[in-house]
């Protein structure tokens, strides 16, 4: 897909998201924003967490997924950033911001996301290091 036309699906993508007003913030990643061959679009969001009492996280997400799969045309993959794994924020971050509704709260995820993975750095790269070290020895 040309990258112009992943442009204005990324702007259309931005927009319908902003107009869910539980929405703080929404990066889009994955091979669609990579220039790679997309076969989906993955998109991260994050909801207010005064907003997330009886919101049903997988009714936002199937909700969420419908508006980007029609707007690509494309399959689409949503998360929510709220609860998710430290490799998972780490990919979205990485990616490319769609829209933030309170920058305040968007760069403390980012900063509580970076301090995470400099924390478990050490352990993941241990756990690597035995995983080959295990390998090898077979």
């Amino acid at each position: 897909m040309p990258r112009g036309e992943r442009e204005r699906i990324l702007q259309d993508v931005a927009a319908r998201l902003r107009e869910f007003g539980e929405l703080l913030f929404a990066y889009a990643f994955g091979s669609f924003v990579e220039d790679r061959d997309a076969g989906d679009v993955d998109i991260a969001v994050s909801v207010d967490p005064g907003r997330i009492e009886g919101l049903d996280p997988l009714d936002l997400e199937l909700a969420l997924v419908e508006v980007v799969e029609r707007l690509s045309g494309l399959p689409a993959d949503v998360v929510v950033l709220n609860d998710a794994p430290l490799g998972l924020r780490m990919s979205a971050i990485n990616g490319r911001l769609l829209f933030s509704r309170d920058e305040d709260r968007r760069l403390s995820f980012v900063e509580r996301t970076a301090l995470d993975a400099m924390d478990t750095d050490y352990l993941r790269r241990q756990s690597l290091k035995d995983l080959l070290t295990a390998g090898a020895s077979r």
